[in-house]
């Protein structure tokens, strides 16, 4: 296969090189002046009685380019000669089928410039043994006011070799919706079949719902349409249960729901605030899908003053913030435990030398414990 190009005979034109694997070996292509205009049919083979032929010019002229023109079947009607202007590269050349026409037969229209000429061959067939057929691959999810949806993936197919430039379009969207198409015309080769990327915008003013559309595939001979949807959603936060209790260090277990409306099912950033200082939460943040239920949603609380505190959840998703209240009650902290330090009184005792009878009663004092002598006389 030739790598490399250069003039390498001096005409003027760049010359093809291409090694052959050896050092001293190489094939040489000398360049060939190309032709200075084509001719096609803008859709092949021909429904209609009316169609197109398009003129293409190597390179746009500096000047108004004139090509004669000429059909090989007197029932073929078309200008005797298109004017391509300055600067333009392609034109074109409207042309009609009359009665007179035998659908059996094939035509030519020649294009000529100067000692130059190119030539189209064309045929006519029924709309229903040829064109075109649309298909979407893909349903993309529900979307939020101003957000673009995904690619809903557009393909369109050749029936029986036809081939032609098809134009593609949406219709029946609210005003605040639009379709935006990667190619809004495609080259459809006979037999074959191509595509294009399809997404709708939407605008602020969009409205939670489900909007029918069409998606419009036309060549002015041939239309195909295929009917599609646009899914507005939206999303909501909330709190269960709506009170904790906690104790003044200690947790206090909620669970948070995000809920899908229509469909929605995009990513929601979760954040929160109005805690009391000592209050922090220790699992249930962050990004959260829409759609998605009791999560658990922990706050651990730090020496945490007794009361009565609202705090909020918010969520945000693309432009839209939704929020959920909840009460978190901080009980006081518990009474110190019991002193139960104490004394002896009195610290000493004399023991009595005589006879007498002597009871041991028991003495308490705090948590400390002894005995001491009662002396009953007699």
């Amino acid at each position: 296969m030739p790598q490399f190009a250069a003039d390498f005979d001096g005409d003027g034109k760049a010359d093809l090189l291409e090694l052959a694997g050896y050092g001293s070996s190489y094939h040489f292509v000398p360049a060939q002046t190309g032709t200075a205009l084509q001719v096609g049919l803008v859709s092949l083979p021909i429904i209609n009685a009316t169609d197109s032929a398009r003129i293409t010019l190597a390179v746009p002229a500096a000047t108004d380019t004139t090509i004669q023109l000429v059909s090989s079947d007197p029932a073929i009607s078309l200008p005797s000669s298109i004017t391509i202007p300055a600067n333009t590269v392609s034109e074109d050349v409207p042309f009609q089928i009359g009665g007179g026409f035998n659908p059996n037969h094939v035509f030519t229209i020649r294009a000529t410039l100067g000692t130059q000429s190119a030539t189209a061959y064309a045929w006519k067939a029924s709309s229903s043994q040829v064109g075109f057929r649309l298909w979407l691959q893909n349903t993309p999810q529900a979307v939020l006011p101003s957000q673009t949806t995904g690619n809903y993936g557009l393909w369109i197919a050749s029936i029986n070799g036809y081939s032609t430039t098809v134009q593609f379009s949406c219709t029946g969207l609210r005003s605040w919706a639009a379709c935006q198409f990667a190619r809004s015309g495609v080259q459809l080769p006979a037999g074959e079949f191509t595509g294009s990327s399809l997404v709708v915008t939407t605008t602020s003013d969009g409205v939670v719902g489900t909007y029918p559309f069409t998606v419009v595939g036309t060549d002015g001979s041939v239309t195909d349409k295929l009917d599609a949807t646009l899914s507005i959603g939206d999303f909501g936060i909330s709190i269960s249960p709506s009170t904790a209790t906690a104790a003044s260090s200690g947790y206090a277990n909620y669970s948070l729901t995000v809920n899908s409306v229509n469909g929605y099912g995009g990513p929601v950033q979760t954040s929160i605030s109005g805690l009391p200082a000592g209050a922090t939460v220790v699992a249930g943040l962050g990004t959260i899908g829409a759609g998605a239920t009791n999560i658990p949603l922990n706050i651990q609380t730090t020496n945490v003053a007794e009361g009565s505190y609202i705090f909020t959840v918010t969520g945000t998703s693309g432009p839209l913030t939704r929020s959920a209240t909840a009460t978190l009650m901080a009980q006081p902290p518990p009474p110190p435990p019991p002193d139960f330090s104490g004394n002896i009184s009195p610290t000493s005792r004399q023991r009595l030398r005589h006879a007498h009878r002597t009871s041991k009663l028991p003495a308490f004092c705090g948590s400390s414990r002894d005995s001491f002598s009662v002396d009953r006389r007699g």
